[in-house]
């Protein structure tokens, strides 16, 4: 079976709410064990306000 690699998912986060992001799924060369997900929201949607949110709201806890 194969496991699917491009799409979009939708996530509840306690704190921003609902987003519903584009996901890419690349396998590492070199290392079958391993994964990158790229995850992805359109320009300008709520969804990419709330990426946002959450990295200023990480940064700012992270200095």
């Amino acid at each position: 079976m194969r496991e699917r690699t491009h799409g979009t998912k939708r996530y509840h986060h306690p704190f921003v709410g609902e987003m519903t992001l584009q996901y890419e799924s690349v396998a590492l060369l070199g290392d079958s064990d391993q994964t990158l997900c790229i995850y992805t929201a359109e320009a300008g949607s709520p969804s990419e306000t709330a990426l946002r949110l959450l990295a200023n709201w990480t940064a700012e806890r992270a200095i």
